[in-house]
């Protein structure tokens, strides 16, 4: 199905962001993650869409899940800086 594949598809870039990450000894810092939620939090009130944790309880995802996700995007984010120098 569609959703099964785009869940494997995430496992797959889950475990090899957090393994090369783990290769590199990148790790999603403190502020970096202060600023992202910071981020998300201006992102949403701006577009209207309210908190954070209502955002998350109307699209039905758990705090934990979200978090784990967005975790590897920052740390994909960081693989690409440093494969790209900047």
């Amino acid at each position: 199905t569609p959703q099964g594949r785009r869940a494997l598809e995430h496992l797959v870039k889950s475990s090899f962001v957090e393994a090369e990450a783990r290769r590199r000894g990148l790790s999603v810092e403190p502020a970096a993650w202060r600023a992202f939620l910071d981020r998300s939090t201006r992102d949403l009130a701006e577009r209207g869409l309210g908190s954070l944790d209502a955002w998350l309880a109307r699209e039905g995802i758990d705090r934990a899940t979200f978090e784990r996700y967005a975790r590897i995007d920052l740390l994909l984010e960081q693989l690409v800086r440093q494969d790209l120098g900047l």
